[in-house]
């Protein structure tokens, strides 16, 4: 399994296209996370239900005009999390 991230949409699509290992009928088939697979996270709660997907929301979201309301999200999960979760993120 190959899992791609890309910030941009034009090279999520260039990525995912299936790539021939010149082996009969193996194909590989990147999964991609780009901009139009990632949701928008602003709610700190639904941040914090998923601190990984609000990460990725952060990469690919972040210059837009909801960037600073996703990255408050993260910051008020990340400040919330209790100590042995929060020492995975250091």
């Amino acid at each position: 399994m190959l899992l791609v991230i890309c910030p941009e949409a034009a090279v999520a699509r260039w990525c995912s296209r299936p790539i021939d290992l010149g082996h009969p009928g193996l194909v590989l088939t990147p999964l991609v996370a780009g901009p139009d697979e990632v949701p928008v996270i602003t709610d700190p709660g639904q941040a914090a239900d998923d601190i990984e997907l609000a990460m990725l929301s952060v990469i690919h979201h972040a210059t837009t005009p909801q960037g600073p309301d996703i990255l408050n999200a993260l910051f008020a999960a990340l400040h919330n999390l209790d100590r042995d979760q929060g020492g995975m993120y250091r």
